[in-house]
This record gives structure tokens, C-alpha cells and sequence, in this order.
């Protein structure tokens, strides 16, 4: 275990965060998705489980 200081440890986390987020990027344009496609298909979806 390697002990880091709280500063470097909270700029690592928003570091791995902001690399997650490139990558799913990457994900979205190769399968051809916008975020707007993906937000109104997720809103679908849950509408539908509301009414369900």
C-alpha cells in the first residue's frame, strides 16, 4: 500500500474520472451515438419502467 497526499490523491481520481469519460467517448463515436441520442433513449426507458 502506498500512502499519497490527499491533494494528489483527489487530482489522480479526477484524472482516472476524466480518462473513463474520454474512453467512453471514444465508445460512443465508434458505435455511431450521440449524447443526445443516448439521453433520449435512456428517458424512453424509463419512462417505460414508470409504467410498468
Amino acid at each position: 500500500m502506498v500512502l499519497v497526499p490527499v491533494k494528489e490523491y483527489e487530482r489522480l481520481r479526477r484524472l482516472c474520472a476524466y480518462f473513463r469519460m474520454v474512453a467512453l467517448s471514444r465508445e460512443l463515436t465508434a458505435l455511431g451515438l450521440t449524447v443526445s441520442e443516448l439521453q433520449e433513449s435512456s428517458r424512453r426507458e424509463l419512462e417505460e419502467r414508470a409504467w410498468s
